[in-house]
């Protein structure tokens, strides 16, 4: 799991496991999805595109 974190916009079409997927390729994408809803205090995985999260990377 990346230590560092940033903020990411989603993009068009994006999941939160798609966001995970793109921030930390090389991490458990389970892992780095339920730390990004963790971190941005999110009930659902549903996103909308723009919306901002701060996410693990690298």
């Amino acid at each position: 799991m990346p230590d560092r974190l940033a903020v990411v916009r989603v993009e068009t079409g994006e999941s939160l496991y798609d966001v995970a997927v793109r921030v930390a390729p090389n991490a458990p994408t389970r892992q780095v999805a339920d730390r990004i809803r963790e971190l941005n205090g999110l009930q659902t995985p549903a996103l909308a595109v723009g919306q901002t999260l701060i996410a693990p990377v690298g």
